[in-house]
């Protein structure tokens, strides 16, 4: 038997997921539930800590004129977007479909026939 976990509100407001749980069965194929005893769990988020806020002034003036236009051109490669080169992964994963199907054929035809 398989029990799905409530959502519900405590006395308090506070979202819970509430769920029955039990050990595993002791002898066959039970399922757990209908034979052993069990226990119920809660789960909740922990209160959020309160806001503090600071604030800090501080003002200062200062006069400057300064003009200054500089050109520079660079030529070099573009910085690496991240993750791994396409053509790495797709050889990559070409590599492992190819493992897994041989090792499917080869314990295929190791398996001795039904006598």
């Amino acid at each position: 038997m398989i029990t799905q976990p409530a959502l519900a509100a405590d006395a308090n407001g506070n979202i819970r997921l509430i769920s029955p749980a039990s050990g595993a069965a002791a002898v066959g194929f039970q399922a757990g539930f209908p034979t052993n005893p069990g226990f119920m769990f809660a789960l909740a988020l922990p209160p959020a800590a309160p806001a503090q806020t600071t604030t800090a002034v501080s003002v200062s003036v200062s006069v400057s004129v300064s003009t200054s236009v500089t050109t520079q051109t660079v030529a070099g490669p573009s910085a690496p977007s991240g993750g791994i080169d396409p053509c790495t992964f797709y050889a990559t994963a070409g590599v492992a479909v190819i493992l897994a199907l041989a090792t499917g054929v080869l314990a295929v035809r190791r398996r001795k026939p039904a006598s």
